[in-house]
């Protein structure tokens, strides 16, 4: 008896054993229950700045939107959009965000990058601190007033000078590395400067007796536009560049739909004061876009680089700027 109900123990171990088999091949043949996986695309090198204007490449990142489109991201942390620009040319980086100004320039010389969107805009990230004894435009006149050479901010100075018919040869300009802004006003070196945020807020709160002279946006002077310049990497490969495409639209969209979120991550990203990133996120509109107006802006940025003969003939456009990856992405954004 003992024998035949061992037996009967080890025959019945056997049918439960075939039948969670064929359960699971029935399963399998009805396909995974979940999703599968985006095929694997490469890996990139995403460049990013320090401050708001980057908060929606963290986002893209940090929450995973380039990995759900198949990208394996790696942040690379510059001081500024133009280290990253800097990067992307020389081969050490995949992307990088900047200003209109940037890119055109580095495109018309001969740099091999290519803006495939617009990624953001702005009234506000753009700025100029002065001592609080310059009240106006003109009171720059005779003035020591500092920027980074070659970078959206020096772009919005000059525009800045010419909107109010500011004489340029009676302003020194400086060219400063960001970083040495807000000392170099505190010691009295230059007084005032053209930057962005968070340079602008942290001249006043820690040098006594400044304060905003003015914001891009004012008086329409220059409303900041975003641009994704990317890699021979990126755009020779057209499934890898729409993917990325893909993964910057969501993240912008989230990032504007969730800005106390976003703001959190750049606090914790680029060691800001969580008040501070709120408030630099409100600057912002993060949705993608590569529209007429996004186009049109470039062609602005062109025919300036001719009348200050920093070129000598107009770039072409077409040569380092497409929207063919933009038409597969979201053609509605165009």
């Amino acid at each position: 008896m003992q024998h035949r109900t061992a037996v009967t123990r080890v025959w019945a171990s056997a049918l439960i054993a075939g039948l969670i088999c064929v359960l699971a091949i029935g399963a399998g043949s009805l396909g995974p229950v979940a999703s599968a996986a985006p095929p694997a695309l490469g890996s990139l090198v995403i460049g990013s700045g320090i401050d708001a204007s980057y908060a929606s490449i963290q986002v893209a990142v940090r929450n995973g939107f380039m990995e759900r489109h198949g990208i394996n991201a790696t942040l690379k942390v510059f001081p500024s959009g133009q280290e990253a620009l800097e990067a992307v040319l020389t081969g050490q980086s995949d992307f990088a965000g900047n200003g209109q100004y940037n890119v055109p320039l580095v495109a018309a010389q001969g740099g091999n990058i290519k803006i495939i969107a617009e990624y953001e805009r702005s009234d506000k990230q753009f700025g100029a601190v002065a001592k609080s004894s310059i009240t106006k435009p003109g009171d720059l006149i005779g003035k020591r007033v500092g920027t980074q050479f070659g970078t959206s901010p020096e772009y919005y100075y000059h525009l800045y000078a010419k909107h109010y018919g500011l004489d340029e040869s009676k302003i020194t300009l400086v060219n400063l590395q960001f970083a040495q802004m807000v000392p170099a006003l505190a010691k009295g070196d230059i007084d005032a400067f053209f930057a962005f945020e968070p340079s602008l807020t942290r001249a006043t709160d820690d040098v006594p007796g400044t304060r905003i002279l003015a914001r891009s946006g004012d008086d329409g002077v220059m409303p900041l536009r975003v641009y994704a310049g990317v890699s021979q990497k990126v755009y020779s490969n057209k499934a890898l560049a729409v993917a990325f495409l893909k993964a910057l639209i969501e993240a912008g969209d989230w990032a504007n739909a969730h800005p106390d979120e976003t703001a959190t991550v750049i606090s914790q990203a680029f060691q800001i004061k969580p008040a501070d990133a709120r408030r630099f996120v409100g600057y912002f509109d993060y949705s993608v876009r590569f529209d007429k107006a996004s186009l049109a802006e470039l062609d602005r940025v062109d025919q300036y680089l001719v009348d200050r003969k920093l070129v000598s003939t107009k770039p072409d456009l077409s040569k380092f700027v497409t929207t063919e990856f933009m038409k597969e992405a979201d053609p509605s954004r165009l």
